[in-house]
């Protein structure tokens, strides 16, 4: 092993590909909180936040040992992995080849930040951009178009295959 795959303290690293921890939801807004307060910028909030989404979104298809080989149906297979990260139950509306709809009638992440007034979920955004492109091996955009922290009566995403 070289240098560079050496901690600190020089020995090697342990692999934390698979760890996963249970978090209260309560650390979402906390999260938002504080990027806010020390970004400053929403929309820099907003982009961290998605980021850190797509991140884990693609950690998650990977821990699960899927590739954009297998021909997974999309669809199925979001819908599946969505129930181990614990972010809400969603369901996928309509997929098309290069267009899926979800819908989340629970958000965890518009829940945990309660009525803002604002479409907020970026992180799970980001979660779905991640496992999409993942699964597919090409780049997804992902648009709320309505969200319970905006006052509607569901979140829903619009993944679009770039």
């Amino acid at each position: 092993m070289d240098d560079a795959n050496r901690s600190s303290n020089g020995k090697a690293p342990r692999d934390s590909r698979m760890a996963f921890f249970i978090m209260p939801t309560t650390l979402l807004r906390t999260l938002r909180d504080t990027a806010s307060r020390h970004l400053g910028d929403e929309e820099k909030v907003r982009s961290l936040l998605f980021e850190c989404g797509a991140d884990c979104g693609r950690v998650m298809v990977r821990k699960m040992e899927i590739s954009s080989e297998d021909k997974v149906d999309i669809g199925d297979t979001i819908t599946a992995l969505w129930i181990e990260i614990g972010l809400g139950r969603l369901s996928v509306k309509s997929a098309e080849e290069h267009e899926l709809v979800v819908i989340c009638d629970d958000s965890t992440e518009a829940l945990a930040n309660g009525d803002t007034g604002k479409m907020i979920c970026d992180l799970t955004r980001g979660y779905l951009v991640g496992i999409a492109s993942t699964l597919t091996g090409f780049e997804w955009t992902c648009t709320e178009k309505s969200c319970l922290s905006h006052g509607d009566p569901e979140c829903v995403y619009v993944l679009k295959a770039k």
